[in-house]
């Protein structure tokens, strides 16, 4: 009898922590999901800016500035956005390893950098439109 008692709040514990698991999951599918959209939304605005750019080098208006295209600069800046928050996400969860809590907190960190990359990406976008 004692060791029911032991194990019933093991057993409550554990259904908090999978209820909380999977709520953080479905946030980071919707932060995730709110990137891509923006990510395109900022390309689409970087595609424009990079023909705008060959047309008024066409005509003189401005010079090289050896750089590469608007698009391939996102590109790479995503690339390595994206390792570095995966990387960084880690670390936080050591913090809190072998224990029930790492992976939720690697995911709290994943779901706050990508929601802030995307206020960022929407910067960037705003600022080629405006």
């Amino acid at each position: 009898m004692f060791a029911a008692l032991l194990v019933a709040p093991v057993a409550v514990a554990l259904r908090v922590q999978t209820s909380e698991d999977a709520h953080v999951q479905h946030e980071r599918r919707l932060a995730d999901t709110a990137l891509n959209a923006q990510y395109r939304r900022t390309m689409d605005a970087m595609v424009l800016a990079d023909r705008t750019r060959d047309d008024e080098l066409k005509k003189g208006m401005t010079r090289t500035d050896g750089r590469s295209s608007s698009q391939a600069g996102l590109l790479a800046a995503e690339r390595a956005w994206l390792a570095y928050r995966d990387a960084h996400c880690v670390t936080v969860g050591f913090a809190y390893r072998g224990g029930a809590y790492q992976d939720e907190a690697e995911g709290k960190c994943i779901i706050d950098l990508t929601r802030k990359r995307t206020l960022e990406l929407k910067q960037l976008s705003d600022s080629l439109t405006h």
